[in-house]
């Protein structure tokens, strides 16, 4: 053993390596994925792996590995993850985490960790990870520790932390990935052949809630002063072109060659840029951004999630580009506006109709319709409304006009054209599939609840959504539950599977093709039980005859299919052709079995 191993080997502080990995593995269970890696400016090796079960020996192990390292100048590094079998430390195979690391390696050190505990809280532990930038301020690791040892959906909830706190501050970008091992505290650095310990700074008991700790990151600027990041994915090769990413499809938990969240960052960037350049309008890129959501990323990410990385994106891009945005907001209202209308014209009345109104309303050239924000969705205007405020703002434009002005501005015709100028408007112009798009998306009078994530938060006109219910959230009724109790016999199974059923119809989804069909004698619960959702569902529910959904080559469909849209129960009306269409296709599918009522 070298003099200066030995010199290091008596400085060794057990207790570090014994606190680094309580808090690195709190509440985890499996394997630790341990890795002894050639030093940076050493000869080149093939990296080593030790698989160590998560027990009591886990400390004196991972102990007895420090010295061996360094002898044979590696560094001691562990996944700051669980893995579910020995041999596999892929993002597949990760199993849980409890930890949030972050590893500050250039720039302003103590700035930047300034920066992130002002706004997520000090971190649970800080680790001298054993180097020093230029300026001579020693690196650190920062880990903030979870209440609870996260996996399955949640390691994608990580995951994004992660990103986000690498983007805010240019940490090390190694680490948006699950799978990146980091320095063991308590063991030796030796890069370049400069041997220090791996210290541990300071540490204490503070944890922290993983959905609080996103909510707080998501409103978190980029730090004043950083360099442009640069865009790499956690393999650290070139991430993939823009063409290629839309026909690749992306599966979380990191096992493509990007996550889901670089993927979507990157596809969200680009539509910004080009609506920045003017290339398309602000509407049309959150549309091409929703649709690669749903055709390329497994599962998609939720409505909310998707429109809130938008807008803060969008945000990010107008304060770096402040000049372009001003200048040009956007390609097609920049061209309307790029010389200003005649004083008192019509296309001026109109301009003035979508500055004092264009908030609250949206055209729609398709359906021929306008509609009008409520508070808390959009409903089409039955009665007109939209020409009664074009009346208005012709009438103020009126005053102080002579006569004869003021009548041709007054008039009917004006009137009109202002409703028709406005109309095609970019504000207020709107194609038919920005409405009710978001299946994941419910509306109640009570807010908008997310169905993937269970969050309600308040109605937004950004949402576009034409329906909402006539009930909202709360307790379920001991009436409703005494009715199931009584239609099933008391049967908790079929009790779950109408749950399941109810739940399915409340999503826009129609991802398992189902046709539900309710038979049986008359008075056993059926008009009740789906009259009571229709019912709760409000304008979500309708009814058509069975006509709409069957083939016919001499009867024409006597409901328009295009009035389903938006609706996510549909029942059918009950007749004696129904009944018999019914009871066939029950025959076709079971056989000819009978099946339960």
């Amino acid at each position: 053993m070298s003099d200066a191993a030995q010199h290091v080997s008596s400085q060794q502080r057990p207790s570090d390596l014994e606190t680094f990995l309580s808090a690195l593995f709190a509440y985890c269970e499996g394997h630790v994925a341990v890795r002894m890696l050639r030093e940076t400016g050493t000869p080149d090796a093939r990296p080593m792996s030790r698989y160590l079960p998560l027990d009591d020996n886990l400390g004196p192990s991972m102990a007895s590995l420090v010295q061996p390292a360094a002898d044979d100048l590696r560094g001691l590094y562990v996944v700051p993850c669980t893995i579910r079998e020995p041999g596999n430390a892929k993002a597949a195979n990760i199993h849980q985490s409890s930890i949030i690391p972050c590893d500050l390696d250039h720039g302003d050190i103590e700035a930047k960790q300034a920066y992130l505990e002002r706004h997520l809280g000090p971190a649970s532990m800080v680790v001298l990870s054993g180097g020093h930038t230029a300026a001579g301020q020693p690196k650190r690791h920062l880990y903030w520790r979870l209440t609870e040892a996260c996996s399955g959906p949640d390691l994608e909830k990580i995951i994004d932390l992660r990103n986000r706190i690498v983007s805010c501050v240019a940490a090390d970008e190694a680490f948006e990935r699950l799978t990146q091992p980091i320095r063991v505290a308590g063991s030796i650095h030796g890069k370049g052949g400069k041997r220090t310990r791996v210290c541990l700074e300071e540490s204490n008991h503070r944890e922290y809630d993983l959905g609080e700790m996103l909510e707080a990151a998501q409103d978190i600027p980029p730090m004043e002063g950083l360099a442009p990041r640069i865009a790499t994915n956690t393999t650290g090769r070139q991430k993939p072109a823009f063409k290629d990413r839309q026909t690749r499809r992306v599966r979380a938990g990191g096992v493509d060659a990007e996550t889901r969240f670089d993927a979507i960052s990157g596809t969200i960037g680009h539509w910004v840029r080009m609506a920045r350049l003017g290339n398309v309008t602000l509407d049309e890129a959150r549309s091409a951004v929703s649709d690669y959501n749903a055709a390329q990323v497994c599962p998609p990410w939720a409505a909310v999630r998707l429109d809130r990385e938008f807008d803060n994106l969008l945000a990010r891009d107008r304060k770096n580009y402040p000049e372009a945005w001003d200048a040009e907001e956007d390609a097609e209202q920049r061209s309307s506006q790029a010389v200003p209308p005649p004083d008192q014209s019509e296309d001026f009345l109109a301009d003035a109709f979508v500055r004092g109104y264009g908030r609250d309303w949206r055209h729609v050239a398709a359906w021929g319709v306008w509609l009008r924000w409520t508070g808390t969705h959009w409903v089409h205007d039955d009665t007109m409304r939209v020409l009664d405020q074009a009346r208005t703002i012709c009438r103020v434009a009126t005053q102080n006009l002579k006569p004869g002005d003021a009548r041709r501005i007054a008039s009917a015709r004006t009137i009109k054209a202002v409703e028709k100028i406005a109309s095609s408007d970019r504000r207020m112009a709107l194609g038919t599939e920005a409405w009710d798009a978001h299946p994941d998306l419910l509306n109640t009078p009570g807010g908008t609840l997310d169905l993937q994530t269970g969050e309600i938060g308040e109605a937004q006109r950004k949402h576009h959504l034409t329906q909402i219910t006539s009930a909202s959230l709360g307790s379920i009724p001991s009436l409703w539950t005494g009715f199931l109790e009584e239609i099933t016999g008391g049967d908790a199974e079929l009790i779950a599977y109408l749950a399941r059923v109810a739940g399915y119809c409340l999503t826009g989804s129609t991802c398992e093709q189902a046709f539900f069909f309710f038979h049986g004698e008359g008075g056993n619960g059926k008009s009740v039980f789906v009259q009571t959702l229709a019912k709760a569902m409000g304008s979500y529910a309708a009814t058509a005859p069975l006509d709409s959904f069957t083939v016919s080559r001499n009867v024409s469909h006597p409901t328009d299919l295009a009035g389903l849209r938006g609706k996510r129960l549909v029942t059918v009306t009950e007749t004696e052709q129904g009944r018999a269409w019914a009871e066939s296709r029950i025959k076709t599918i079971t056989g000819g079995e009978p099946i339960r009522a």
